[in-house]
């Protein structure tokens, strides 16, 4: 099983060009700056500070600890509560497009069973509600 150590995870991480950082070539991983078959799409937000929303979701729910967070760019992990799987999630808005950008990235193991795609849709039903 391959597993990432945090050191590893930071070449996947973090902004490349402007962009969130394109999926390693492993199913456990999807994005929404890339249309490859780890495409997902970006959430739709309005307003003017459109991480608010998303700062205050993953302060609120249980997991997640927020890494690193600099205007439009937010870096959180998810710790999963049985097996403490780490998980990457990773945020870019977009204001004067009403986006915002998500890649979300296991550090463990090859394929998720859908767990990454799962949680972004997760996420994007709070968020635009």
């Amino acid at each position: 099983m391959n597993r990432m150590t945090p050191d590893q995870a930071k070449q996947w991480t973090g902004l490349k060009e402007g962009k969130l950082n394109r999926c390693p070539d492993m199913k456990n991983c999807v994005c929404s700056q890339h249309q490859d078959k780890f495409y997902i799409e970006p959430f739709k937000v309005a307003g003017d500070n459109p991480l608010y929303k998303v700062r205050q979701l993953v302060a609120s729910s249980d997991g997640y600890k927020i890494e690193a967070d600099s205007g439009n760019y937010l870096h959180v992990t998810y710790t999963s509560g049985l097996m403490k799987f780490v998980d990457d999630v990773e945020f870019l808005a977009e204001p004067d497009k009403g986006l915002i950008h998500v890649r979300s990235a296991s550090r463990l193991g090859y394929w998720d069973l859908g767990a990454n795609r799962k949680r972004v849709e997760d996420l994007r039903k709070k968020l635009e509600s």
